[in-house]
């Protein structure tokens, strides 16, 4: 029996109108579907520009985002009941999961996606906020054909500048070495360096957020994405 198998022996549905089947055939997969992901590490803007293109593109449906997902489709399933998921409610709780998830299936959070069935919605495209790192980001270009990608990148102390400035609980930042440690996770379970297969290049838009405002970061994405 394959990993997946040992972890999905059910249907989860993420909410009432997307449910992830493993072993079922899907009538209304996600796969063939007009999708825009946004993809970046904690810090680089992904929040802000899905916010915008919320109000952008209107006839687009946005997926729960990736908290949500992982929650689902990753906490739950692999602690199979022994634990309770308010456990797992901060991102250093949950390193050890996904790290192992990531490990037996490198393509992280798209496998789930790519098992996603469609219900009583009919949208222009969806948008997904958000995926990370390499084998994510080419993993969605070769799940879903009409997909996108929008990058979004900054530096190390910006990121950091920001996940303070944010006061989220679940980043449970108090300090530089809170930071440092989120940082240094993101590298070590998605890799820092992104090499996208040379036929995807064209369906990915990178944008350093570093010195930009989102203002900026937002037109230039929408712009892209209706080419």
């Amino acid at each position: 029996m394959t990993f997946a198998n040992e972890v999905y022996q059910n249907d989860i549905m993420i909410n009432e109108f997307l449910i992830v089947s493993i072993s079922k055939t899907k009538k209304g997969s996600l796969i063939n579907s007009k999708i825009l992901f946004i993809a970046g590490f904690s810090g680089c803007g992904k929040s802000s520009l899905v916010h915008g293109l919320k109000d952008k593109l209107p006839s687009y449906y946005n997926i729960p985002e990736r908290r949500i997902i992982t929650n689902k489709f990753i906490i739950e399933p692999m602690l199979e009941g022994k634990q309770s998921l308010n456990n797992y409610s901060e991102r250093t709780d949950r390193v050890g999961i996904v790290k192992k998830f990531k490990e037996n299936i490198p393509e992280g959070i798209i496998y789930g996606l790519k098992n996603i069935d469609v219900k009583n919605i009919n949208p222009a495209g969806f948008i997904f906020d958000g995926i990370r790192g390499e084998s994510e980001m080419n993993a969605a270009l070769e799940a879903f054909p009409n997909a996108k990608i929008i990058h979004l990148t900054a530096n190390d102390e910006v990121r950091k500048e920001r996940i303070a400035g944010r006061k989220d609980p679940f980043d449970n930042a108090k300090n530089e070495k809170d930071l440092n440690f989120i940082i240094s996770k993101d590298y070590e379970i998605h890799k820092k360096e992104i090499n996208i297969n040379t036929k995807y290049t064209e369906k990915v838009l990178t944008i350093d957020t570093s010195e930009l405002g989102m203002k900026e970061v937002l037109n230039t994405a929408y712009d892209w994405s209706l080419n």
